[in-house]
């Protein structure tokens, strides 16, 4: 480096480019940036990256209009990592010199290289290549430049996309798990995966608009007519919808315009509908209709039921919600019968006799559920089909489980597997009747809070059962060991609210169970709880207002189970006790 370094700052001339203004500039000082951009220069040679830019900076000053000096400066703040203030300086160079290659390379390479901002470079070197003069030196760089560019965004797309990499059918199969309204936000992800969606024909074979809606009649009927649309009539075997009665009526009417015959499933919640748009839906896609779901319908139960009979021959599942009772209907006295229903699911209060003639037109159901009805249970169950396999009846108190219409399967066997009675009366006549007829193929007993029964009935135990549910309910602890000893199989035990529930009885707990609820229970102790930790490979362990069971006793079974897995709380059981299920 030679005698003007920039060490040496005493001579004159440099006193007065620090007094250097661009708005006071004497021919001296105006000729004097040209040493600036020398040490500067040197400067940057030596590595010296800070003291270049104060040089370059200083040139700058005297010189803003010069590209040269802005290129400098852009290179030395690369170098000193001040990518914001490099940016700034290249977009200067191309507003300053738009016809100059300088600018828009400085500026591309920084979006590139620094910001992985390729889209954004590609347009700065396109622009470049349209205002650069074809015989400037650098013009073929710019274009070269310009469809690397292109190429990397190409190869990003392509190798962040599985759209474009994977099989259709590994893609059919990834969006067939999804819900609907999950892959409708799929198809806000870019264009490429909307027209996928939308061309898809499984995208709407099951278009369920209730499941993940925010709020009831969310949905406008622009979006209906819009899906809608889509289906192409064929392809929809699906429909749920939760809306008032008038846009209930008017998809019900674009299901019919959009010809939806291969319609399988209709379901409507709140069903608040015309009768005459609803008539005439089953009219011209009932046939191939298996699953009609209706909650909270306003219309009578007697009068869909007897429409069914002659719109929907291959009805198999009818679930019927209301909260009002339902009356008879004159068309009771032509009663229809139901080969093909085999689960029914009526969440109203019916009468006796309205009952007793809806269970005589479906000779061959197989699940029935009555979470509403307050009807005596010996009475159903001495009127209920022979075939049925699952039994489920709770007082009107009891909130429904449409969840369980849903999950049921077809038996594998004759008999009944699965009995439910809560917060009922039944007397041991009928109850040793099921025991008796149906023990070699029960799997799950719930009598939660019911009565009427006495502890006689217990003698026969049922070998496959796997789910048992007595809370408050009227049993021995000579029963309960019984059950215990004879159900090996027992995987979910619910005994909570229950005197007999003992140490002994915890101690032959079967060694499948992995579901506990002993809440309530005031005759166990510490001693029984550890006995039941250490024997079984409990998930779920509830141990709730037990107030003989002290705290080393629950530390020892959150040591074994985990935390999570054991409950362990004082004053919630009452409030827990209302919701009867």
């Amino acid at each position: 480096m030679n005698k003007r370094s920039y060490k040496d700052r005493s001579t004159s001339i440099q006193l007065s480019r620090k007094k250097a203004t661009p708005s006071s500039v004497t021919p001296t000082q105006q000729a004097s940036w040209k040493h600036y951009f020398q040490d500067g220069c040197q400067a940057f040679k030596a590595s010296q990256f800070k003291e270049a830019l104060d040089y370059f900076t200083q040139a700058v000053l005297l010189e803003p209009t010069n590209i040269t000096l802005l290129d400098s400066r852009v290179v030395t703040y690369e170098k000193l990592h001040q990518w914001d203030l490099a940016i700034q300086d290249a977009k200067t160079m191309v507003k300053l010199s738009p016809t100059s290659s300088k600018g828009y390379l400085r500026y591309g390479k920084l979006l590139s290289s620094h910001h992985q901002r390729h889209s954004s470079a590609a347009k700065v070197y396109q622009r470049g290549c349209d205002m650069v003069d074809p015989n400037d030196t650098r013009y073929a760089l710019l274009v070269s430049l310009k469809q690397d560019m292109e190429a990397l965004i190409a190869k990003a797309k392509q190798r962040r996309d599985p759209l474009l990499i994977m099989p259709i059918d590994v893609l059919d199969l990834i969006f067939s798990y999804l819900p609907f309204h999950r892959r409708v936000a799929c198809m806000l992800v870019n264009r490429t995966w909307r027209h996928y969606l939308v061309t898809w024909r499984g995208m709407w074979r099951n278009m369920d608009l209730v499941t993940g809606a925010l709020r009831h009649n969310i949905v406008s009927r622009k979006t209906l007519a819009q899906y809608l649309s889509y289906t192409q009539g064929r392809h929809l075997r699906r429909f749920s919808l939760s809306a008032d009665r008038a846009k209930t009526d008017y998809a019900l009417q674009l299901l019919i315009d959009q010809d939806c015959h291969y319609l399988e499933y209709l379901g409507l919640s709140q069903a608040n509908f015309t009768s005459a748009v609803f008539s005439r839906t089953l009219r011209l896609m009932g046939k191939n209709l298996t699953h009609l779901y209706l909650d909270q319908c306003d219309d009578g139960f007697t009068t869909i039921f007897n429409l069914l009979a002659t719109t929907c021959p291959r009805l198999s599942h009818l679930y019927f919600g209301s909260d009002t009772r339902v009356t008879p209907s004159d068309d009771d006295d032509n009663p229809h019968i139901y080969s093909h229903l085999k689960q029914l699911y009526l969440a109203v209060d019916l009468l006796q006799d309205t009952l007793e003639l809806v269970l005589r037109q479906c000779p061959d159901l197989t699940h029935l559920f009555l979470p509403r009805t307050s009807l005596p249970s010996t009475w159903i169950l001495n009127h209920a089909p022979s075939r049925l396999n699952v039994y489920h009846q709770a007082t009107p108190s009891t909130p429904p489980r449409p969840g369980l219409w849903d999950a049921s399967t077809q038996p594998t066997q004759q008999g009944l597997s699965s009995f439910t009675v809560i917060g009922s009366t039944l007397d041991d006549a009928t109850f040793a009747a099921i025991m008796q007829t149906h023990h070699p193929t029960l799997e799950t007993i719930n009598l939660n809070h019911s009565t009427g029964f006495t502890t006689t009935v217990w003698r026969i135990v049922p070998p496959l059962l796997r789910t048992l549910e007595l809370k408050q309910c009227a049993v021995s602890e000579s029963d309960l060991l019984c059950l215990m000893l004879g159900c090996p199989l027992l995987e979910r035990v619910m005994v909570s609210c229950n005197q007999a529930v003992s140490n002994q009885v915890l101690g032959a707990m079967p060694l499948k169970v992995q579901w506990l609820d002993v809440s309530a229970c005031p005759t166990i102790t510490g001693s029984g709880i550890r006995a039941v930790v250490d024997r079984c490979k409990l998930k779920k362990l509830w141990v709730n207002d037990c107030t003989n069971v002290q705290p080393d006793a629950i530390q020892h079974a959150r040591t074994v189970l985990g935390r999570a897995a054991v409950e362990y709380t004082f004053g919630q059981q009452q409030q827990r006790n209302r919701g009867l299920a």
